[in-house]
């Protein structure tokens, strides 16, 4: 039976498993970040904001679990069971509560996308709104949120709840909150 090639790896692939491998040599802190439903925009200005205290590296996932299984040090190995999608490595020798707080401080809020999962209950409040009647009011009841009109203006009549804690934001519920500009998660 003839031996099986063995399968070669890009080069690129390589260099940018090397590449983790040294921004990983002798920082004190090393993270996981997830940058899932992240806009590009907050992510940039964060790293412009961080620049000189930490450094940020985005790449393939199973490059970085890679990269951290070559790196020789149990710990960083127990890092791979927090990538999950869309990551990177954040490494710094910074304090890391400065870390923390930097990133604390940089966080903002966003309407939900659809099929996201909601991170909390996502509840629309009681009051007044800025849309006119019309297929907004249809909507509004669509997605659950028990709406009238009132002084020619859509209103909330009552707090209401439209998507549970752990459940998937339906296209509905998604469109209803970017409408009356509840931002519900954070990023």
């Amino acid at each position: 039976m003839e031996k099986a090639e063995e399968k070669q790896i890009a080069e690129w692939k390589l260099r940018e498993i090397a590449e983790i491998k040294d921004l990983l040599k002798g920082k004190k802190i090393v993270g996981v970040i997830s940058i899932e439903n992240l806009p590009s925009s907050l992510f940039q200005e964060t790293k412009r904001k961080l620049r000189g205290k930490v450094d940020i590296r985005i790449s393939k996932s199973n490059l970085i679990e890679r990269a951290l299984e070559e790196s020789g040090h149990k710990d960083l190995i127990k890092l791979k069971d927090y990538i999950k999608g869309p990551c990177g490595i954040i490494v710094s020798n910074e304090n890391p509560f400065i870390i923390f707080k930097l990133l604390k401080q940089n966080r903002t809020r966003a309407p939900p996308k659809p099929g996201m999962i909601a991170q909390t209950d996502i509840i629309v409040p009681a009051g007044d709104t800025d849309l006119l009647p019309g297929p907004d009011l249809a909507e509004l009841k669509l997605a659950g949120v028990k709406a009238r009109i009132d002084k020619g203006k859509i209103a909330v009549a009552e707090d209401s709840l439209i998507v549970k804690k752990g459940e998937i934001v339906s296209q509905k519920a998604a469109g209803v909150l970017n409408k009356l500009g509840i931002t519900a998660r954070e990023i």
